[in-house]
């Protein structure tokens, strides 16, 4: 956030920042597989934990179950994973979401929603005061995996579950139904910059807060991974690590997670 006295304060006298001006962190949120929140994160670190799984055959590992419903044709490197629980929850009342529409939304969407909200309460900014504001979006994001699944599923009867099936899975709605959902007037962008897109985002948002586009910034990313063929797509070229342990910048591969993150 840049240096405001509160959120609805506008400009500050002098006008716009600068390249010079300090930015200050003031709220944080993520979810990442093994650590539903920004404290257990934290917690998981400390104790050098590894929330990467392998999921046997009947071993319960439903996310695995879901992209592989034949155990037996899953390649070797498609058998480790990092997964977000509970991605599949999510309570669309409190965004006055229909049950129609958040059937039909991205899972990243969703998980952007939530966590967003809950990085501006760990700020203690009433999400309210920032509608109008020129508070800009930016969401790392570059999987439409979810898109793929509604594409192949039946299509929808009805012209408004045709608009939910299309902007529910557009990759750039990520951050404008963040904007608004909050009222916001600021900037509003996807970035999709592969394994940096979160990085590039927060730059961005940093950016604009120094050029004086925008005043406040919620910056972030998230990834999912929901397709069994796109992840044996990623095993076939040999990008995945055969024992599921990260090791970047090496001819080893590396291990893809999922995970949600926001900055304010």
């Amino acid at each position: 956030m840049n240096e405001l006295d509160r959120p609805d304060s506008g400009h500050r006298a002098g006008g716009h920042s600068t390249s010079s001006d300090a930015i200050a962190i003031v709220g944080m949120a993520c979810r990442f597989p093994g650590a539903p929140s920004l404290p257990e994160f934290w917690r998981l670190m400390e104790r050098g934990g590894n929330a990467v799984s392998e999921g046997e055959s009947g071993s319960g590992a439903a996310r695995f179950s879901e992209m592989f419903p034949d155990d037996a044709a899953r390649g070797a490197a498609c058998r480790f994973g990092a997964f977000v629980d509970d991605i599949d929850r999510f309570d669309a009342a409190f965004f006055r979401i229909s049950p129609v529409e958040a059937q039909l939304l991205d899972p990243q969407q969703r998980m952007m929603l939530e966590t967003s909200w809950h990085a501006l309460e760990d700020a203690g900014i009433d999400p309210d005061c920032l509608k109008g504001t020129r508070t800009g979006v930016y969401t790392g994001i570059s999987t439409d995996e979810y898109r793929m699944m509604v594409l192949d599923s039946a299509r929808p009867s009805e012209a408004a579950g045709c608009l939910y099936a299309l902007s529910g899975t557009n990759m750039n709605g990520a951050a404008g139904r963040i904007s608004f959902v909050l009222g916001l007037m600021g900037p509003a962008k996807a970035v999709d910059a592969a394994c940096a897109s979160s990085l590039v985002s927060i730059h961005d948002a940093v950016a604009d807060l120094q050029q004086g586009k925008a005043d406040l910034a919620l910056a972030g990313g998230v990834h999912t991974m929901l397709n069994g063929r796109v992840y044996e797509l990623r095993a076939d070229s040999m990008m995945l690590s055969p024992d599921g342990q990260c090791k970047a910048f090496d001819a080893r591969g590396i291990a893809f997670e999922e995970l949600v993150t926001f900055w304010f």
